[in-house]
C-alpha cells in the first residue's frame, strides 16, 4: 500500500529557461508576443511535436525560435526532437520509505545542480550544447557535425566550455569540481 502520491509534471526545460531569462513567465512572453498560450503550454509540455514528418517546424515552434531568438536545436535537442508526451502531468504512487529516499537525494541534486547553472552562466549557445551533448554521451564526431565544426573543434570547445565551469567553480570555493558536475550529469 502507498503513502504517497507525486504529482510530476514533464517539461522542456531549455524553452522554460529561454523564456524566464527573456520575458520571465510565459504569459508575459504571450502578451508581448501575440502568441497563443495554449500553443507555447503544449510545446513546452512536449504534448506537441515541433517538427513535422518532413523535418520541418511547425508554424507553433517557428514562432517560439523567433520569440526566443533561439534556433530548433537550442530548444529541441536531437535526443528531444520527437518526443510527445501524452499528457504533461503524471501521478505516482509510493511508499514512505521510496519518497524518502527521493526527497534526500534531490536536495542534494538540485543544490549541485543550481551551482552548476551558476557555473554555465555566460557560455555562448554553441558551448552549452557541446556541453549537453557531451552529457548525453554524443562523441566528438557527432558534436562536430550538430554544431558545423571539426572533431577537432568540437574537443577545444568542450575543453574551453570545461575551463570556464572549472574556474567559476574555484571561485565559489568548491574544490572537486568534477565530482559534483559528474554526479549530476
Amino acid at each position: 500500500m502507498s503513502d504517497f502520491n507525486l504529482s510530476v509534471t514533464v517539461r522542456n526545460a531549455h524553452i522554460l529557461r529561454r523564456i524566464r531569462d527573456i520575458y520571465g513567465s510565459s504569459s508575459e512572453m504571450c502578451r508581448k508576443t501575440g502568441m497563443n498560450p495554449t500553443k507555447v503550454s503544449a510545446l513546452t509540455t512536449m504534448r506537441d511535436k515541433p517538427f513535422r514528418e518532413n523535418g520541418e517546424l511547425t508554424l507553433g515552434a517557428e514562432n517560439l525560435c523567433s520569440a526566443l531568438s533561439a534556433t530548433p536545436a537550442e530548444l529541441w535537442p536531437k535526443q528531444m526532437a520527437q518526443i510527445q508526451a501524452k499528457k504533461a502531468r503524471y501521478e505516482i504512487e509510493m511508499s514512505q520509505a521510496e519518497a524518502m529516499a527521493i526527497a534526500s537525494s534531490s536536495e542534494e541534486n538540485v543544490m549541485q545542480r543550481q551551482l552548476i547553472e551558476r557555473w554555465v552562466d555566460g557560455l555562448s549557445p554553441r558551448h552549452l550544447l557541446a556541453l549537453e551533448m557531451h552529457q548525453q554521451d554524443a562523441t566528438l564526431d557527432e558534436i562536430g557535425a550538430e554544431i558545423s565544426v571539426s572533431r577537432e573543434r568540437a574537443r577545444q570547445i568542450l575543453l574551453r566550455a570545461h575551463r570556464h565551469m572549472r574556474k567559476k567553480a574555484m571561485n565559489d570555493g568548491v574544490k572537486s569540481f568534477s565530482q559534483v558536475y559528474e554526479s549530476v550529469t
